[in-house]
Formats: C-alpha cells, sequence, structure tokens
C-alpha cells in the first residue's frame, strides 16, 4: 500500500519556512503572527480610506471627484510596495546575517 503524496504546497511552504527560519522551524510562530498582523492592519486602512474621504469632503463626496483616482493609484502603489518589500529585504537580510555569522 502507498502512502498519499503530500499536497502540492507543503514542500514549497516547508522551503520557505526553512529558507526564513533556519533549520529550527520554531522561529515560523513570529512570521504566522506577523501574517496576521498584516491582514489586520490591511483592513485598517482600507476602512480608514473611506471614512477619510467623508472627512475630508465635509460628508459632501462629489468634491473629492477630482482627486479621488490620484489618491486610489497612490493607495494601490503603497499598499503594493508594503506587501512585496518582505520579498526584498528578508532574503537581503539573511545574507547579511550569514555574511556575518
Amino acid at each position: 500500500m502507498q502512502a498519499d503524496p503530500p499536497p502540492a504546497g507543503k514542500p514549497v511552504l516547508e522551503l520557505f519556512l526553512r529558507f526564513y527560519a533556519g533549520d529550527d522551524l520554531a522561529p515560523a510562530a513570529p512570521l504566522l503572527v506577523g501574517i496576521f498582523i498584516y491582514g489586520v492592519a490591511a483592513n485598517i486602512a482600507f476602512t480608514l480610506g473611506w471614512i477619510t474621504e467623508i472627512l475630508w469632503s465635509g460628508g459632501d463626496t462629489s468634491r473629492t471627484e477630482t482627486f479621488r483616482p490620484r489618491i486610489y493609484q497612490a493607495g494601490l502603489v503603497l499598499s503594493v510596495l508594503v506587501t512585496l518589500s518582505p520579498a526584498a529585504l528578508l532574503p537581503l537580510l539573511r545574507l547579511v546575517l550569514d555574511s556575518f555569522g
């Protein structure tokens, strides 16, 4: 009787965690906490978007129509940069720490 193959994503997740946490997978818990905190912060920022628009416009959102696309584009670019920054910074940090330690 053959064993079932592992789920397709499990080896990728394990490689990811071993890269960032090293061979000891115990430090992976802070990564998962960080993911949760990021999700909560993203939802707070999204909610603040429409709240601040109402505050800027004094309740009349037609006053914000002219600069709404620029605000949207700036928010989109910022959110993409914040989301991708760990993918760029953590490997760089890992290389720096490995070169000194």
